[in-house]
């Protein structure tokens, strides 16, 4: 087969266009109304199933019931106090489970004879399943605010704790080694060298 003949059947072949053609604008275009359409789709399922009786209202209420909900408690401003005490509690967790990650994690990663008396324990916490302490935390803090601060914390100490480790550990020895012949004292070596270059994989841990 000549060349022109092969490029006039490539021409002619309507799979053969360029992505940034028509018919692949058309094909991403399709994607993304699909992207949109189908939570929309299962919304739709969903009322009509409630208004069948097919989905029981006290297991599933209707979306339409949820949003009526939400009105009212929207406008009695039980939903604005809701929000703030969740957000009280969110922040709280955050910045006592942020402070015991990251001085665990320092503390572990600038000194072996830390690592080797705190990582173990923490390790095995680590483990333990965190809705299976829910119980245990009622039992010991009662129920009320503490318990659901301290769940929150406890899930943010352990990726910080390891990402802190973690990254003071892959930080070059020889930096810190010329650094300590250049006569820098220990808290000049963390400030100038081992923060910033722990700081990234210390912000994946907050992620």
């Amino acid at each position: 087969m000549s060349i022109a003949t092969a490029l006039d059947a490539a021409s002619s072949n309507p799979d053969s266009a360029p992505a940034g053609g028509p018919s692949g604008l058309w094909a991403r275009r399709k994607w993304e109304v699909v992207r949109v359409v189908s939570p929309l789709a299962l919304l739709a399922l969903w009322q009509l199933g409630s208004a069948l009786g097919v989905i029981p209202a006290d297991v599933l209420p209707a979306p339409s019931l949820i949003v009526e909900a939400g009105v009212e408690l929207t406008r009695n401003g039980q939903l604005a106090d809701a929000l703030h005490i969740s957000t009280v509690r969110v922040v709280e967790g955050l910045l006592l489970g942020a402070i015991i990650g990251l001085v665990a994690g320092a503390a572990v990663g600038l000194s072996r004879w830390v690592e080797s008396t705190l990582d173990p324990p923490m390790q095995m916490i680590r483990a333990l399943p965190h809705l299976g302490l829910i119980p245990l935390f009622i039992l010991w803090f009662g129920i009320g605010e503490l318990p659901k601060v301290l769940l929150v914390a406890l899930g943010v100490v352990f990726p910080l704790y390891l990402n802190t480790f973690s990254a003071i550990r892959q930080v070059d020895p020889k930096m810190l080694e010329t650094a300590q012949v250049l006569g820098f004292s220990f808290f000049q070596r963390f400030t100038r060298i081992i923060v910033p270059s722990t700081a990234p994989q210390v912000l994946v841990g907050f992620r």
